[in-house]
């Protein structure tokens, strides 16, 4: 017990019964737990402490905190057992030493009580080993600087029809300074759903603005760990994912034109996740479609990426379509461009959204001024045509209602003038 003093010493106080530090006390020695079931507390009114030196956790089942501790000079150094904060705060100086899977410091425990990690002045990579009582629940910050907060607490905010979380979520808080940072959660098999397991493959971090779940950012990672990049804005978050994922690739671009009675083809993505790469295929009538060469693909990427492609087979007008596959055998196709062997110009016609639901329309927008009235025609998968429609030359955008059609893929030609175009899109 520390009262109004000080203790000091040199070499590791080893305690094997409750800490009690009373009014102004504090330790300015490396202090180890090494009971069982330990108590840091008061008997007092103050309601924090500081220790000038280390904090060794081998309490064999855990210590648990009673007031806010401040530990300077030092930091807390697991050798065996985990740290219950209740609803305290552990302030450190340094990052934590020593923590795995079954060492580490418990932020919600069975009583609901919700503590916080703070570590101040992050330089680099800085890890958090933060979980509930049934969960090691780890984040790892990497910021130049400030002092950053976290905590792991099960999931209290509902996410969106379709889409599935984890059952935990984190306070990851800047608590001074304004450097953003980049963030790694990492969790385990307990603490998904079957629904989220089906598309873990698909899971993204998501920040809680008040109102609405929002993305953090493009996701790198595989298995239990995610990781986005250059966060600002932080808690509460959670992993998301959804059963109609986003497409692995953001295709900004697909482009073509003759060049020395080639067909020069060129795309751009926005970003990728683990995308294989390219099939480039090629038709004759915009309907059947062939394979003439693959390009690989930057994997994941958060950075714009460019691809060309020549087909030094083109003979005759052709269309031409990408058929982009991700690492787990998943592929989409884009839009379909046409090249007319004596024009070097392509036309484009863009379709949205793809896939489609019953519940919304398809969208149609021209990116070029009608030669003369045009002809837009979609074609199921047999070939059997379920819509057609006249355009006159003034018409660059309009809707197709598809909530009585079949699900499955549709084929959408395009006339203008000597010019056809044809596209693909899913129908849900």
């Amino acid at each position: 017990t520390i009262t109004n003093g000080v203790l000091v010493g040199t070499g590791r106080l080893k305690i094997a019964n409750n800490a009690l530090i009373g009014p102004d006390g504090r330790i300015e020695t490396d202090v180890e737990m090494n009971g069982y079931d330990q108590n840091i507390s008061t008997f007092l009114s103050n309601t924090s402490a500081t220790i000038k030196g280390n904090l060794y956790v081998n309490a064999g089942s855990r210590v648990t905190a009673q007031i806010n501790l401040d530990i300077q000079n030092g930091t807390v150094r697991f050798l065996n057992g985990k740290f219950g904060l209740t609803d305290k705060t552990i302030t450190l100086s340094s990052p934590p030493v020593g923590a795995t899977a079954s060492n580490y410091f418990v932020t919600h425990d069975f009583s609901g009580r919700m503590g916080t990690v703070l570590v101040k002045n992050l330089s680099g990579s800085t890890l958090f080993p933060v979980g509930t009582e049934f969960s090691y629940l780890p984040v790892t910050l990497t910021a130049l600087s400030g002092d950053f907060s976290v905590s792991a607490h099960p999931l209290s905010i509902s996410v969106p029809m379709n889409n599935f979380a984890l059952n935990n979520q984190w306070l990851v808080n800047r608590v001074s300074g304004t450097a953003a940072a980049d963030v790694q959660v990492e969790w385990n098999p307990s603490n998904e759903s079957s629904d989220f397991t089906n598309y873990r493959s698909n899971s993204n971090l998501y920040r809680f603005n008040g109102s609405v779940w929002q993305s953090l950012g493009t996701p790198s990672g595989s298995g239990y760990t995610r990781t986005v990049q250059n966060v600002a804005n932080f808690s509460p978050i959670t992993v998301i994912t959804s059963a109609n994922p986003l497409l692995p690739i953001e295709l900004k671009n697909f482009k073509g034109r003759v060049q020395n009675n080639s067909a020069y083809l060129t795309w751009e993505t926005a970003s990728e996740w683990q995308n294989q790469g390219f099939d480039v295929e090629k038709s004759t009538d915009g309907l059947t479609f062939s394979k003439i060469g693959f390009v690989k693909g930057a994997g994941t990427s958060t950075l714009t990426s460019a691809y060309k492609f020549m087909d030094i087979n083109f003979v005759s007008n052709a269309y031409f379509r990408l058929k982009q596959t991700d690492l787990d055998g998943k592929f989409s196709y884009s839009t379909t461009i046409a090249l007319e062997k004596n024009n070097s110009k392509s036309t484009t016609i863009m379709v949205y959204p793809n896939p489609v639901s019953s519940q919304s329309n398809l969208n149609i927008d021209l990116s070029e001024t009608l030669e003369d009235n045009g002809i837009v025609t979609c074609f199921d998968v047999f070939g059997r045509m379920v819509y057609q429609k006249n355009l006159n030359k003034n018409e660059t955008s309009f809707s197709i209602p598809t909530n009585d059609w079949a699900r499955g893929l549709y084929i959408l030609r395009f006339k203008n003038g000597t010019k056809w175009q044809c596209s693909q899109f899913v129908k849900e």
